[in-house]
């Protein structure tokens, strides 16, 4: 919660939807203002005391805005967690994992991929779900792309017919310049062997 209550008003670039986070414990750096968090933050706006330069102005300990977080959790009728606001940065860097790069995560969150393998990244329910409903060529298609997708900036968007490997024939290496493999090394049809031996 460091981070929280040092956030000030002028961090807010409202323009570019972006979170300017000074240095506390990691580096200087911006974040994303997302969409529901910006909802949330046009309403503290309208309704924080005129000169206020703190987003959080009732509350300058960070260990009073834990104890506040784990009594609005209990007064919603909730358990707290034990370490609340590490265990919401875990969820908010393993939500973020799913959808963008590492190393923009990295950049974002404020701290290196060995650090967050290390406290930060969860295996969810969700990870289990999704694992039961993948078949053979599900899991193998889906780490391929997964792979390329974590070096990109855009999530892959792939149709109907690349879901489905399309069965290679022999047809199809002949056009390629290649054959199809038998045993340990590519070798050529019976009737490319005859045509090659005449």
């Amino acid at each position: 919660p460091g981070e929280i209550v040092r956030l000030k008003w002028t961090d807010l670039d409202w323009g570019t939807d972006r979170i300017r986070i000074a240095k506390f414990k990691t580096k200087r750096r911006e974040c994303p203002m997302f969409a529901p968090l910006k909802e949330m933050l046009l309403v503290a706006a309208e309704e924080a005391p005129t000169g206020s330069n703190f987003v959080i102005h009732r509350y300058r300990e960070s260990d009073g805005l834990s104890t506040l977080l784990d009594r609005i959790v209990e007064k919603a009728g909730l358990e707290p967690w034990p370490k609340t606001f590490p265990n919401l940065r875990a969820s908010a860097r393993t939500d973020l994992q799913e959808r963008f790069p590492n190393h923009v995560c990295n950049q974002w969150i404020g701290h290196s991929t060995e650090v967050a393998e290390a406290h930060y990244l969860q295996t969810t329910d969700e990870h289990w779900d999704r694992a039961k409903t993948l078949n053979a060529n599900g899991a193998l298609l889906g780490a391929a792309f997964s792979a390329i997708q974590r070096e990109s900036d855009q999530p892959l968007d792939i149709g109907e017919e690349a879901k489905t490997p399309a069965k290679a024939t022999s047809d199809t290496f002949r056009q390629q310049g290649e054959y199809p493999g038998r045993g340990s090394n590519p070798q050529p049809s019976a009737s490319e062997a005859d045509i090659l031996s005449n």
